[in-house]
């Protein structure tokens, strides 16, 4: 009644194992999923999975397809809409060689006016200050991000403050 009955009604008639035993390479789960995608193309979790797969792999194109049909999909109320947008941001910034650009700023200033801690746009920012030269600034960003940051993250953005640190 109040959920997604279409979702359970196929989810019941599939077969409980569609590779049958064995365990899939990575090109056939992603293949698996993104046939399911096609199917439901409105399933920001679907795409949200593809886009951390392709993430992992270095594909940062894919990745950034699919964290823009993730968000696509995903209400702006949602509480992870920041931080998928902040993912967004980055699979742009990694597509692009490490090149900040317009459509790029824009999606971090986008995800910081939704989450002003927003730790991957945050970093983004501390990264392009960094390499301009400006590491105070780098400093201030990656400091910022420090308050919702995490195990790696949080390692990755203290390793950022102590670099920026010597270059002053």
């Amino acid at each position: 009644k109040y959920g997604r009955s279409g979702d359970l009604s196929v989810a019941m008639n599939q077969p409980a194992d569609p590779f049958n035993g064995k365990k899939p390479t990575v090109d056939e789960a992603i293949s698996a999923l993104q046939d399911r995608l096609k199917e439901e193309p409105e399933n920001p979790e679907g795409w949200y999975l593809l886009a951390n797969t392709f993430m992992s792999m270095q594909n940062f194109k894919g990745a950034a397809e699919g964290y823009a049909n993730a968000l696509k999909y995903l209400p702006t109320d949602a509480a992870q809409y920041a931080g998928v947008n902040g993912q967004y941001a980055q699979a742009l910034f990694f597509a692009s060689n490490g090149k900040m650009d317009d459509q790029i700023r824009s999606e971090v200033e986008k995800t910081l006016a939704l989450e002003p801690f927003e730790v991957t746009a945050l970093g983004l920012l501390g990264i392009e200050a960094y390499e301009s030269g400006n590491s105070r600034d780098a400093m201030a960003f990656w400091q910022k991000g420090l308050r919702n940051a995490t195990g790696d993250q949080a390692d990755s953005l203290k390793s950022g403050v102590r670099s920026a640190r010597e270059k002053l």
